[in-house]
């Protein structure tokens, strides 16, 4: 007799999520973005929301600073005086800290802000479906309630232009571990860092 070993059961549940969350991000944003070198559709101007010029902007100055400083995500350049930090300048900090020593060399343009769009998406997409997974017992159930996380307006209209405010993957997580029947203190302090 097979022996069922629910890790490898929770690892092969995550696919149908994770082509839901994909499938979405080809669908709204038909993978503009992905291209790290594209930074055109991060400077439209004309269409009255330059924020994400602001946080591409925030980040090429970022990457231009020294990478050994203290504080470490001090922009020297940015601002007046001893200039302000990469969280200041709603450039997505953890990706810019991941990023910067890949791009310091480089010369080119370099944005990670479609990656990030791909990350969000996928990972509400995941989250969701473990929210769902704790009530909705039938796949295609799961499947659907998570399409509809995905697609939710308030979701979407961050993705526009507050690149850093479309993790809402973060809350549907959070609510995850707090409805989840066994508490884990390692899966909440991953979550906060």
């Amino acid at each position: 007799m097979k022996r069922f070993n629910p890790a490898v059961r929770n690892s092969e549940s995550l696919v149908f999520p994770i082509l839901i969350g994909t499938f979405f991000y080809w669908y709204f944003t038909r993978l503009n973005g992905l291209d790290p070198r594209d930074v055109s559709w991060l400077l439209p101007f004309w269409h009255t929301h330059i924020d994400a010029a602001a946080n591409y902007l925030g980040w090429e100055y970022f990457r231009s600073s020294p990478i050994l400083q203290w504080p470490l995500g001090r922009t020297p350049s940015l601002g007046p005086g001893s200039g302000a930090s990469i969280s200041m300048t709603d450039s997505i900090p953890l990706m810019a800290f991941i990023f910067k020593p890949f791009t310091h060399w480089y010369q080119g343009t370099f944005q990670y802000f479609g990656i990030w769009t791909l990350t969000c998406f996928v990972l509400q997409a995941v989250a969701s479906w473990k929210l769902l997974g704790i009530w909705v017992k039938g796949q295609f159930a799961r499947g659907l309630g998570c399409c509809f996380f995905v697609i939710a307006p308030a979701f979407l209209d961050r993705l526009t232009f507050h690149f850093g405010l479309s993790a809402h993957w973060v809350v549907l997580f959070a609510l995850y571990l707090f409805f989840k029947s066994d508490f884990s203190l390692k899966m909440w302090i991953a979550l906060g860092v």
